[in-house]
Order: C-alpha cells, then structure tokens, then sequence
C-alpha cells in the first residue's frame, strides 16, 4: 500500500457525495417543471455508487431510472392535453432533501478523513526529519 491510497479513497468518496449533492438540488431545482408531453418531461436523476475495489475506493455515475411522470388533472394549465392532464416529474421532496443531507453529511465526514490522513502524514515526515 502506498501513501497515497487512503487520500485517492477519501477524494472518490467526496466526489460521490458532491455528486450525490449535484443531482438532488438538481431535482429539487425542476419537481415543479411541467410538461404537455412524456417525452419532454424531466426525467429525475438518482446516482449509483459502486465499490471501486480494495483501496480504490468507489465509483459513482448518475442515472436515469425509467419512471412515468405524475398527472395532474389542472385543465386551464398551459401545458395541459386534451384531458386535461399536466405531467410533472416523479420527484418527492421528503427523499431529495433527506438524500441531500445525507450527502452533505457524508462529504463533511470525507473532508474529515482526508485532513486526518493529511496530518498524519505530515506528522509522519516530522518523524522521518528528527
């Protein structure tokens, strides 16, 4: 094991949870987009955090589930079809700001550990000069 392998598994776990930050205040940016069609309603996005390996840390990527869009039945709405319906993206509220705490609170708890692993590094190289 290198230096260096705890601080590339703390920076791939705060990039996760920046992603993680990204996509919920994007979601939580467009729950109230509404559209006439499925085709161009916001689709959520949710993201995918994968162990990367031993001492390697973990691999995020943001995905697409295939949702349908909620229906409203609002038929003076602009973007109302013939039925009357507004499609609005399947997003609840309650889960993107918990998600969004969540993933703050684990970004606060990397940031942690890589100033930890910092200062123990460099308390290691004092050693090493003494």
């Amino acid at each position: 094991m290198d230096w260096f392998s705890s601080m590339r598994v703390s920076l791939s776990g705060l990039d996760a949870s920046r992603l993680r930050v990204d996509t919920a205040t994007h979601n939580l940016a467009n729950i109230d987009n509404s559209a006439s069609s499925d085709a161009t309603c916001y689709a959520p996005r949710r993201v995918q955090v994968d162990e990367a390996g031993e001492m390697a840390g973990v691999n995020s990527q943001v995905f697409t589930p295939n949702l349908p869009p909620r229906l409203e039945y609002m038929p003076s709405h602009p973007d109302a079809d013939e039925a009357g319906m507004v499609r609005f993206p399947e997003i609840d509220m309650v889960s993107e700001v918990t998600e969004l705490l969540a993933a703050r609170r684990a970004y606060e708890i990397g940031l942690a550990t890589l100033n930890e692993g910092r200062h123990l590094f460099n308390k290691t190289l004092e050693i090493g000069r003494e």
